[in-house]
């Protein structure tokens, strides 16, 4: 966020610039008189702090709470923010392999690159839990989108 100062007759305003999170939407700018301004300061930057959960709180192993799951069974998450996930397959797991996470105002983001490719953003929830949401995307050029609710383990 940048903020300048421009003086008129009445009051001295700030400028406010915000960088919205939103894909595609660019700087927005606002004048806002002075006194106004460092409300909207400290509402934008709790605002983001308290979106962006600590890496701690990502960190370590996680498993699905619907045991009879047909997705993702189990989830690790390393100390680096490489990220390891499980899959449901038959007779055991399949391991969808170990990737570089990205750490983001929403939480982790991965993507596993192999056939069916796989994204998944990893939030925190409530309780000590995961939310995990994954898109898959097929060769045919089908999509799925899964949720999955992950506990410690």
């Amino acid at each position: 966020m940048t903020c300048k100062i421009l003086e008129s007759r009445r009051w001295a305003w700030h400028r406010m610039s915000f960088t919205a999170s939103l894909q595609g939407v660019g700087p927005i700018a606002v004048a806002v008189p002075r006194a106004l301004s460092w409300a909207l300061l400290i509402v934008a930057v709790g605002g983001t702090m308290l979106a962006q959960a600590p890496l701690n709180a990502y960190r370590g192993s996680w498993v699905n709470e619907d045991p009879n799951t047909g997705g993702m069974t189990r989830l690790q998450i390393f100390q680096n923010l490489e990220v390891q996930a499980w899959g449901a397959c038959t007779p055991t797991e399949c391991d969808w392999g170990r990737v570089q996470g990205r750490y983001t105002q929403r939480g982790i983001t991965a993507y596993w690159s192999t056939l069916p490719a796989t994204s998944c953003q990893i939030e925190t929830w409530n309780d000590n839990r995961l939310q995990v949401s994954c898109i898959t995307t097929f060769e045919n050029g089908g999509r799925r989108q899964d949720r999955y609710i992950m506990r410690r383990r």
